[in-house]
């Protein structure tokens, strides 16, 4: 048996995530529905259908991990049925949503009561990833799509543990060839990307600007808004060896 745990303040993140999407669904009006999201194409409607989605992806994997049942596709029909679904429910009213998410939400909730240092070890049908990896999954996915619905939120809200941890999922996304330092300017957050991987790193960049690395600041939350593919709030800028260059363009999304 795994000794694996989830932390107990990533849990505590995800219900404060879960309960502001709740409050600021509570107020929204049809119109606003079908209002435009931060997300190209997209309408608030797509979003929070795929919000709804991906919760109740999430809780089945949960659900399926603590009964030990035969692995299913995170969605149904793939990348084209979870699309077909947002297109079908996007258009939905207000009340619809705020309904399936509150379900999906309190379904999620219900599966993580269950969790076990057993069960959150267990490979699930997405990805062969391990149970875990699916509660991390829903916590980006409510942290970052909070601040794409353009509901008074953003990603000042967002923790450090957070902030770390997407830094982390996101390394893949410096490019090719490039070693990426990402340095605040607002708090001691230093990190190095490279290779696929982030590394925690002091405050002195002496080396850093020596070596050609491409070294870009800005505050906290904006470094990693701009890291997620996301508007930030301030400029963010970038320079190698002490020079202005222009911003690194981003892989995908791992």
């Amino acid at each position: 048996m795994t000794t694996t745990t989830y932390p107990t303040s990533r849990l505590d993140d995800i219900h404060r995530l879960e309960q502001e999407l709740l409050v600021a669904l509570a107020g929204l009006t049809d119109d606003q529905v079908r209002g435009p999201s931060s997300l190209p194409g997209w309408t608030r409607g797509h979003l929070l259908a795929h919000l709804g989605g991906v919760a109740s992806a999430v809780a089945r994997q949960l659900e399926n991990a603590v009964k030990d049942a035969e692995r299913v596709d995170f969605y149904d029909g793939g990348r084209a049925g979870r699309d077909a679904a947002i297109e079908l429910a996007a258009p939905a009213p207000a009340a619809d949503h705020l309904a399936t998410l509150r379900t999906a939400i309190d379904r999620v909730g219900a599966a993580l009561a269950r969790m076990t240092p057993e069960t959150l070890a267990r490979r699930t049908g997405h990805r062969d990833r391990p149970a875990s990896a699916l509660i991390d999954a829903w916590w980006r996915e409510l942290a970052i799509h909070l601040t794409d619905l353009e509901l008074g939120h953003d990603a000042t809200t967002w923790t450090r543990e957070l902030r770390e941890h997407l830094v982390h999922h996101l390394a893949d996304r410096a490019p090719a060839g490039v070693r990426l330092h990402l340095a605040a300017t607002d708090s001691d957050d230093r990190w190095v990307l490279s290779d696929g991987a982030a590394t925690a790193v002091g405050l002195d960049d002496t080396a850093a600007a020596a070596d050609g690395t491409v070294t870009v600041r800005g505050s906290a939350n904006d470094l990693v808004a701009w890291l997620a593919g996301r508007r930030p709030l301030s400029p963010v800028v970038a320079e190698r060896a002490g020079a202005p260059v222009a911003l690194p363009e981003l892989a995908p999304w791992p």
